[in-house]
């Protein structure tokens, strides 16, 4: 898949290993780097088993657990987004995402 930051502190964060373990505890760092490469790697967000991702039914997002309460949230990145015949966001279709947050779930505030 190919990605893309919501901004620049954003990609920063993802892209450079001190940057992050400055921000965020160990084991996050861990995982978001786990899972930004299992991104990288896969055909479609379908494929994703680990981290859990959870799919919006109101907007193209996605959410996928990484550790410590975190969450990585991501929106379907393309012009027009693909769509199934019901209106619904076609995931198997998604090969675009943009990564918006890295937060701590509220469930942990």
């Amino acid at each position: 898949m190919e990605l893309a930051f919501e901004t620049r502190a954003l990609r920063t964060l993802c892209e450079e290993d001190d940057v992050a373990a400055e921000k965020l505890p160990g084991e996050v760092v861990d995982a978001l780097k786990r899972r930004l490469a299992d991104l990288h790697a896969a055909d479609s967000v379908l494929d994703l088993v680990v981290g859990r991702p959870d799919f919006d039914s109101t907007a193209p997002l996605v959410r996928m657990t990484l550790a410590a309460n975190y969450v990585l949230t991501c929106a379907a990145n393309h012009r027009t987004c693909p769509l199934q015949a019901a209106g619904a966001v076609d995931w198997q279709r998604v090969r675009r995402l943009k990564i918006l947050t890295i937060e701590r779930s509220e469930s942990d505030a």
